[in-house]
Order: structure tokens, then C-alpha cells, then sequence
């Protein structure tokens, strides 16, 4: 025989406050901890660049010093990335910056994003 019936614990969601259905202002979770989970994947890359060269100094602090030869993979991480989404020229720019630097950053972000195949795609050409 069938034990007890047990009423259902799960409450509907009309029960709920929308208060607890809401996302709180700062997110769920704090930008160090979504960047921190998506840089993994260079932080092996840049320690094993660095090696062969050093920060030269003279970047901004709390900024991670770029070597050339990871360049074109951290520019990708910020552009092309799932996480970014091929987000222009600007805004690559924007978050690149606030996590990396090297001297030539702007200038390559640029020839990166103009020779970008995808954003070349999706941009309208102008027809006069």
C-alpha cells in the first residue's frame, strides 16, 4: 500500500512577492567573479608570456601587463568572445582596459575590430 500522501511543498508562484523574483541592483554575482571564471583561460598564457617579458613598467596599477606574443588572444577574449559578443571598437576598448595594458592597446584594438570578417558582416554599407 501507498504511504501518506505529502502535500506539495513548492509554492506556486503567485505566492511569491515579486520582490523575490527580481535580479538585486549590483547582479547576482560581483564582476570580479564573472571576469575572474572567463580570464582563466589566459592566466596561464599571460604567466608563461611575462616570463619572456616583463611588465617595463610605467601602466596604470591594478592592470595586467600584455606581452605581444598574447596580444591577439587577449583582443579576441574581448571582442569576439562569447562573453563580449563582438561589441565595436569602444567597448572592446572600455573592457579591455579595465583589466590589461600595453602601450599599443587602442591602435590594435582598432585593427583588430576593422579587419574583424563577423562585424564586417553585420555592418550596412552605406548606399548614397
Amino acid at each position: 500500500a501507498p504511504g501518506p500522501k505529502i502535500p506539495n511543498q513548492t509554492p506556486s508562484p503567485d505566492s511569491i512577492p515579486l520582490t523575490a523574483w527580481t535580479t538585486p541592483p549590483g547582479g547576482i554575482l560581483p564582476p570580479t567573479c564573472m571576469v575572474g571564471s572567463i580570464t582563466w583561460e589566459l592566466e596561464s598564457s599571460l604567466k608563461a608570456a611575462q616570463a619572456g617579458e616583463p611588465d617595463p613598467g610605467g601602466g596604470p596599477p591594478n592592470r595586467t601587463f600584455v606581452p605581444t606574443s598574447v596580444r591577439g588572444q587577449v583582443i579576441h577574449w574581448g571582442h569576439a568572445s562569447r562573453f563580449s559578443c563582438h561589441s565595436g571598437v569602444s567597448r572592446t576598448i572600455g573592457l579591455l582596459r579595465r583589466y590589461f595594458w600595453w602601450p599599443s592597446l587602442n591602435q590594435d584594438v582598432q585593427e583588430y575590430v576593422r579587419a574583424c570578417s563577423t562585424c564586417a558582416r553585420g555592418k550596412s554599407s552605406y548606399r548614397p
